[in-house]
């Protein structure tokens, strides 16, 4: 039963559209009424554009559940699973709306589409929650155990942090010869254009990073021109988004992470190109992202904190984030002068993590962080 309510759930998930918020048939059906008479004139609507692609869904879909489900059942409730299958069903309805309206008040414009965002939510949850808790079980499952061989003993073993970052470099190298003098796009424009005068500095951009940015540009000038300018900034930037990565190839080694894990981990670093890119780019988001990987390292080495502690305060600070990164055009939120919502929210996060910081507790034997 709970299979076949999972996949009713999920296939009208994603079949239902958003698109029907803006028909002519639904305003027409929904004009005049009780509540209940427009729900009821609204479901022949829906069902008309749920079929027949729905029922193919369906099929799929219960057959995912038929496999999977089988081997979550009896296994402990996983609070870290069920955190981080609500935040990508909700991430994903959202996306969904702000792709077609680039606005997310169509979500709750009228009860039609209230239901929409409820019936895709509800799908979406079920569908999350099983992959996520099938693949910590899947994990959990794997046991610890050491890279052999001469080669990966030496890479993952006796030499876990230099050979990993040394590999990473060097498939990384043609991007840096190729692409010289790195990738420059519209928001490191406007980070530069923020520091030389032709825009003003605003929370959009952090003005710590364009002063970097423009700094590395006049040295460049001075001492050659703007292209090297550009990889004065760039090129460090890559070193240190690849010393970053590769740090964490010596907790693997700690925590006796599986060897197949750990050769996927060193192929998706050194082979798929959103890496070097973004290393690569002149743009906030690429420095941000070597520290705040190195942030979780320290804290991981600082503090051994059983998994569910670790997975949560995690999905926390990247929530924390995300919202940040939502708001941060809020001008319409201003509470005094130049104080905005999201300046106070950052605030209190960062109080929040540095006290978790001080707060010292006994090492204890960790978990994977999941």
């Amino acid at each position: 039963m709970t299979t076949i309510l999972f996949a009713f759930l999920t296939s009208c998930a994603f079949s239902l559209p958003f698109e029907l918020l803006d028909t002519a048939e639904i305003a027409a059906r929904m004009s005049a009424g009780s509540i209940w008479e427009k729900y009821t004139a609204f479901l022949p609507v829906l069902g008309s554009r749920m079929f027949p692609h729905g029922g193919l869904l369906f099929l799929l879909f219960f057959l995912l559940y038929r496999v999977v489900l089988p081997k979550i059942r009896g296994k402990q409730f996983s609070l870290s699973a069920l955190l981080t299958a609500v935040l990508f069903s909700l991430y994903l309805l959202f996306g969904e709306c702000a792709s077609l309206y680039a606005d997310l008040r169509p979500l709750f414009s009228n009860m039609p589409q209230i239901l929409i965002s409820v019936i895709k939510c509800c799908g979406y949850l079920p569908l999350f929650y099983t992959v996520i808790r099938a693949g910590f079980v899947l994990i959990d499952g794997t046991k610890p155990g050491s890279v052999t061989g001469k080669t990966g003993s030496a890479v993952f073993e006796e030499h876990s942090y230099l050979f990993p970052l040394l590999i990473i470099l060097f498939c990384w190298l043609p991007y840096l010869i190729a692409f010289y003098p790195g990738f420059v796009p519209s928001d490191g424009l406007k980070q530069l254009n923020n520091f030389f005068g032709s825009g003003n500095f605003t929370d959009n951009h952090p003005a710590f990073s364009s002063m970097l940015m423009g700094w590395a540009m006049m040295l460049g000038r001075k001492i050659g021109s703007d292209n090297l300018g550009l990889f004065l900034f760039t090129g460090p930037q890559m070193l240190i988004c690849a010393a970053v990565m590769a740090a964490c190839f010596p907790l693997f080694r700690q925590l006796r992470t599986p060897a197949a894990l750990r050769k996927l981990a060193l192929a998706d670093f050194a082979l798929i190109p959103i890496w070097p890119n973004y290393a690569y780019s002149l743009l906030k988001d690429s420095l941000y992202m070597a520290m705040i990987l190195l942030f979780v390292l320290l804290r991981r080495e600082k503090k051994a904190l059983p998994g569910h502690q670790t997975a949560i305060f995690l999905m926390v600070l990247g929530t924390t984030q995300i919202l940040l990164e939502q708001m941060r055009r809020d001008w319409y939120l201003r509470l005094i002068v130049f104080v905005r919502i999201n300046q106070l929210a950052a605030l209190a996060t960062l109080i929040v993590v540095l006290l978790a910081l001080l707060i010292r507790s006994k090492p204890s034997k960790a978990r994977v962080l999941w």
